[in-house]
């Protein structure tokens, strides 16, 4: 048996350690109950951050959607409305240019008739690639520093022959190197916009006479047929604005091979239209280009989008 003394030490050491085991235990837990109580903060910020982001990624879907919709479905009416306040003097190709706010997203949106510009496709089918670049330098505008590459046409396109179309992105006609590194890539579509103005892959093929302006007109007729044939009829198109395509060709001293030809890069209707919308919200910038080929009745169309 134990001397009193030595049992009560003995005691008084027990308790000592039973209590530092537990205060190590409530310390333990008071940490774990942080931890936990920070990691679910974070978790709720996170959610609630990706809830925003996400907020805000279905208001750019959907004004994208709905700005699209309201449109390239009615873009031949809005269109035809815009060439009736022009004068018969401004031979330019109708555009309709206008920004929006939609859910705190700025669109910016700008119409334009594909048809009113020279078609590469047909160029090259008709001519071939060195006939293609020779255009593209003289018609495209280069100031939005994009420049032409070696262009790269769809591998089975051959010339003579329309299908498959040769072209059918601008990544296959211009090059983007000088908007890698320092320059920022939203700088990009805004000059391929520029740069398009007055050409397209895209279409029937053909250039709409009553909405071309004289320099596309004229290098496109120049890709069909002889220059001084080529003179003549944009002579005759100049005087006569408001003839169709089957009057000038027949009011201008043409052959008839020649007609034939003009038939193949002309026409006096349009069934292809584009859409650009530039999207701004915050430090965030998008683009949204949306082609749109119909056969004349609105909303029967299948729609070509391109997103940077």
């Amino acid at each position: 048996m134990l001397p009193v003394r030595t049992y009560l030490q003995h005691g008084t050491h027990a308790k000592r350690r039973r209590s530092g085991y537990i205060l190590l235990i409530v310390l333990t837990m008071i940490l774990m109950a942080g931890l936990l109580a920070t990691s679910a903060a974070h978790h709720g910020l996170m959610a609630a951050t990706q809830s925003a982001l996400a907020e805000k990624e279905l208001q750019r879907r959907w004004g994208v959607i709905s700005c699209r919709q309201a449109v390239l479905n009615r873009a031949e009416i809005l269109l035809k409305r815009r060439e009736l306040q022009r004068r018969d003097e401004e031979r330019m190709p109708p555009r309709l240019e206008t920004s929006i706010l939609l859910g705190g997203v700025r669109f910016q949106l700008r119409l334009a008739d594909e048809q009113a510009k020279l078609n590469l496709n047909t160029v090259f089918s008709e001519r071939g690639e060195r006939h293609v670049d020779r255009v593209i330098r003289e018609l495209a505008d280069f100031s939005g520093s994009i420049s032409t590459s070696v262009l790269t046409p769809h591998p089975q396109a051959v010339s003579g022959r329309p299908h498959p179309p040769a072209f059918d992105s601008w990544g296959q006609v211009f090059c983007y190197e000088r908007f890698r590194g320092s320059r920022s890539t939203n700088e990009l579509p805004r000059a391929i916009m520029a740069a398009t103005e007055k050409v397209t892959c895209w279409g029937d093929g053909r250039l709409n006479v009553s909405r071309a302006e004289m320099a596309v007109l004229h290098a496109t007729c120049r890709s069909a047929v002889n220059p001084e044939a080529a003179r003549r009829f944009v002579e005759t198109w100049t005087q006569n604005p408001h003839w169709n395509l089957d009057r000038l060709l027949g009011g201008t001293d043409l052959r008839r091979d020649e007609q034939q030809i003009l038939k193949r890069f002309l026409t006096d209707r349009s069934r292809c239209h584009s859409l650009w919308i530039h999207l701004e919200s915050g430090k965030r910038r998008e683009a949204v280009l949306s082609l749109v080929r119909t056969s004349g009745q609105a909303g029967d169309g299948r729609i070509t989008t391109f997103h940077w």
